[in-house]
């Protein structure tokens, strides 16, 4: 009688990818009943995992569009693939993105992540958050979607 294979233990490392700052950023709009008048700096991140397997996963895909940077004077900003490969990893490494919550700031820079081995699903996983759920030619493409959607 055979037996399997014993397996490994997959361990995980977890780096915290800033892609800016928000300068002055008001405390309350993050914590529910601070100081109104309170102000910080808050990087902007993303969560890069990366597996003992090869799995490369970020946790939120953070964003890229211009007119956002823009609107909340993002400073130092890098999109997520500028900031993914500064960590060591390029964008076409990336095996899955797990989302948080769909805020605009987590979830729009899936559509600039080109992910060449993940799978879009459209259900929530047993596991932490969702996985992105995009159009199948956005994800497909390396960098800015191709629908233009």
């Amino acid at each position: 009688m055979t037996t399997a294979p014993e397996m490994q233990p997959v361990t995980y490392g977890a780096y915290a990818v800033r892609l800016g700052t928000l300068p002055q950023f008001r405390v309350a709009g993050l914590v529910a009943g601070a100081d109104p008048s309170r102000r910080a700096d808050i990087p902007v991140m993303v969560w890069l995992l990366k597996g003992s397997n090869g799995r490369r996963v970020l946790v939120d895909s953070g964003f890229y569009r211009q007119k956002l940077v823009d609107q909340w004077k993002v400073q130092s900003f890098r999109t997520p693939p500028d900031a993914v490969t500064a960590a060591g990893v390029r964008p076409d490494e990336i095996t899955d993105i797990i989302v948080s919550h769909a805020h605009w700031d987590h979830v729009g820079g899936a559509r600039s992540t080109r992910t060449s081995r993940a799978t879009p699903r459209t259900r929530p996983t047993p596991t932490v958050g969702l996985t992105v759920t995009t159009c199948r030619r956005c994800f497909e493409s390396t960098w800015r979607g191709a629908c233009g959607s």
